[in-house]
This record gives C-alpha cells, structure tokens and sequence, in this order.
C-alpha cells in the first residue's frame, strides 16, 4: 500500500493528514480528534437533557409526582420506575419494559451475566418471578436473599428468581424492610422472636432459613406492594 492511499482529508479544519497512527475510516486529524469528542459529548448531553433523559427515580419519589411506565402504563409503585438513557424507548420505564425493550443500556458483562442467570434458572427455579409470579426469562434476575458480600452459600442456597420490578422495589421500598423488621419480632420467624441486630450475629446458613421463610411471608402479601 503507497503511502499516497494513507492521505486522508480531515472534517473539522480541512487540512490533509495521514491515518497510519490512527486507523482507516478516520475522519479527523490528531489535533480536530479531541475537540470532535468534546462537542459530540455536548451535543448528547442536550439531547437528553431535551428529550427528559436523566430523569432521577429519586428526585421524582422526593418531588411526590405521579409517574408511570411510559410503555406499560405501571404506575402502583413507584420505586419500581427506571430512568431510561436509551433513545430508542421512553424516558419512564418499569425495570420489566427497561430490560426487556432497552437491552443496549446493558453493559457485555451484564449481558453475559443475563446469560448465565437464565440457564441457572432455567435448570434450577424456572423463569417464573418469586413473588409476582410472572413468567418471562427476558426479565427475570437473581435476588441475593442476605447481603451478597456474605453470600458464600455452596450452591444455589440464598438466591431466588425475581423479575426486574420486583427487584427495584426490594432493594428501594422502606416498607419492605419495615415488614421485615416487623416479621423478625413475629412468631412466623422460626427462630422466634429478634432484634435485627441479633439476625445479622446469626450464622449464613440459619439467616438464609430465616429469609426462605421471609420471602414466603412476603409472597403471600406481595399485593400491597406491587
């Protein structure tokens, strides 16, 4: 290849420069690359600051307006609601319809880890929600019933299928850890009544029983929340 092939005309000053450092297809020239980035990244940012992108679910649970899901039309608990970055979907999504309809806003290891899931849980649990019941494996996580940084249960042991809705208002509502509290101190806690300071004193193996039987509690009663 002579090296007139690797002469190439940049977009932003005009001026001819040689792609051999930087690959064919380039469009600009070393000094135009950055400034090029720097005003695409502007452009994007007015874009979704235009189009409502950005939107914090928090801000909108602080502010108290009513939101939905702008494909769906969810709208009984809020804290199931993802701000989408996507501008191929609505700003406003339920986790099922960002999961399901924006997989681009997916990282390759959450895509692989997606993967992984659902041939865990389609050997193992199913591709059916732990509380909701619905079944869909396009949705569908892995929810770590004790903190995950103590989960070293061999095995499947202290993980349970929940589909992404489910999942955000899990790990948001404050009135699922109220009712936690408030199941710990119950005489359905097998383990009979406790503090939560004393369960997080418990071995793993006896706070995930304790959760197993949480999680069946909550199942029953999950319609107050969802």
């Amino acid at each position: 290849m002579g090296s007139s092939s690797r002469i190439a005309v940049c977009k932003g000053c005009g001026e001819t420069f040689d792609w051999s450092y930087t690959g064919p297809g380039t469009k600009y020239c070393p000094s135009c690359r950055d400034i090029a980035k720097k005003e695409r990244r502007q452009r994007q940012r007015k874009s979704r600051k235009e189009r409502g992108k950005g939107i914090s679910i928090k801000e909108l649970i602080a502010s108290g307006r009513e939101a939905k899901c702008e494909i769906c039309g969810y709208n009984k608990n809020i804290h199931a609601l993802e701000s989408s970055e996507d501008w191929k979907v609505p700003k406003i999504l339920c986790g099922n319809c960002h999961k399901k309809y924006a997989p681009n806003h997916q990282t390759k290891k959450q895509k692989k880890q997606t993967l992984v899931e659902f041939v865990k849980y389609g050997g193992l649990f199913g591709d059916t929600c732990y509380l909701c019941g619905l079944k869909d494996p396009d949705v569908i996580e892995e929810h770590h019933i004790v903190e995950r940084k103590r989960d070293f249960y061999p095995g499947y042991g202290g993980i349970i299928p929940l589909c992404r809705s489910c999942h955000n208002i899990v790990s948001r509502d404050p009135r699922v850890k109220k009712e936690f509290k408030e199941f710990l101190v119950s005489m359905e806690n097998p383990y009979g009544a406790m503090s939560p300071e004393h369960f997080w004193k418990l071995s793993l193996t006896v706070q995930i029983e304790i959760m197993e039987k949480f999680y069946s509690h909550l199942a029953e009663r999950w319609q107050i929340f969802r």
